[in-house]
């Protein structure tokens, strides 16, 4: 079964009035190509009416689109688990290198990071102050361990090349909930500071318990259920017209698919992937183009380059799987029968 991993959907930024009022005011001889063959399906093959037709289109259409919504949300979370992460985990490990430090660093750091967070307000602006004064100092004593160890986590220098901010420029990809935590709790310990010792070990201490997170288990980037939740969407909508969403066979084509995989993958190619040609026909010229393309690159690239199709060009988004998965029964049969 192919597995489908998430990634953004820039369709689904798009208001969805939008996309459905450009449907509706335009002939569908007009639309994009994919929903010209969704639309061709119902209303050429199964005698659909056009008034009918585009309505059901449209109303596949706004399941799409809520699955790439869904998608896009999906990729979200999984990018504000993976930077909360990293910079936990970075947080920890300067937070240890300022404890183990020769006592001259640390006295150093914490002449340079203690004041920033004593002031009225802490916000990104005094934390992005306090990598930069962490990384000067540390540059400073870079033939110290600790600081060594603290500059690789801090920032990132290519051999022979200068020295870039790395912790600093993730900083602001958290979330809004995790930079307000974060300013939160670096707020309290300068509080608390004007009353018993804090030390720059304690500040980045602060900053990765701030980021701590419960959820310990990767999260999902497989969008397998909500592409079977769009193909239940969708056959409701059929099934509301009178149709049957079957899923068919054909003894002696294998390649066969019914009328309604067939559309179900068009409609969401269209709001997904429209630059896809799985459904532009036979694809032998385009193979052979780009075959040819790649025997005229130089053997170094040949070596890299894969002279295959894209994938989105010739694997489906929707499968069998995705279909017979569906929460609401659909019904099986040998060939379209409807």
């Amino acid at each position: 079964m192919l597995r489908r991993r998430v990634r953004v959907v820039a369709a689904a930024r798009r208001r969805l009035s939008a996309i459905t009022l450009g449907l509706e005011l335009k002939p569908a001889t007009e639309w994009p190509s994919h929903l010209g063959h969704a639309w061709e399906i119902l209303h050429d093959e199964m005698q659909v009416s056009n008034e009918a037709a585009i309505a059901m289109v449209v109303a596949s259409v706004s399941a799409a689109h809520g699955c790439a919504q869904k998608i896009n949300r999906r990729v979200e979370n999984i990018v504000e688990f993976q930077v909360r992460n990293k910079l936990c985990r970075a947080f920890g490990r300067i937070a240890k290198c300022a404890k183990r430090a020769p006592a001259e660093l640390r006295r150093r750091l914490d002449v340079a990071i203690i004041p920033l967070i004593q002031g009225e307000h802490v916000d990104l602006e005094v934390i992005e102050a306090i990598l930069d004064a962490a990384v000067k100092v540390f540059a400073d004593y870079s033939h110290q361990e600790a600081a060594t160890t603290a500059l690789a986590v801090l920032t990132y220098q290519p051999p022979g090349g200068e020295r870039y901010m790395t912790v600093k420029n993730d900083f602001p990809g958290l979330c809004a909930r995790d930079r307000v935590k974060s300013e939160t709790a670096l707020a309290a310990l300068g509080r608390t500071s004007k009353k018993r010792r804090t030390t720059a070990s304690d500040v980045f201490a602060a900053l990765a318990a701030a980021l701590q997170s419960k959820q310990s288990a990767k999260l999902n980037s497989q969008i397998h259920t909500l592409l079977v939740d769009y193909v239940t969407a969708v056959a409701d909508v059929w099934r509301r017209a009178g149709l049957r969403p079957s899923l068919a066979r054909h003894p002696e084509d294998p390649t066969y698919k019914s009328r309604f995989h067939r559309f179900v993958d068009l409609v969401l190619t269209a709001v997904v992937d429209p630059g896809s040609r799985r459904h532009d026909g036979d694809l032998s010229n385009v193979r052979r183009e780009t075959r040819l393309a790649h025997q005229s690159l130089q053997p170094e690239l040949r070596s890299i380059v894969s002279s295959a199709l894209r994938r989105g060009d010739v694997q489906w988004l929707i499968s069998a799987d995705h279909i017979t998965k569906a929460r609401a029964p659909i019904q099986k049969t040998d060939r379209d029968t409807a």
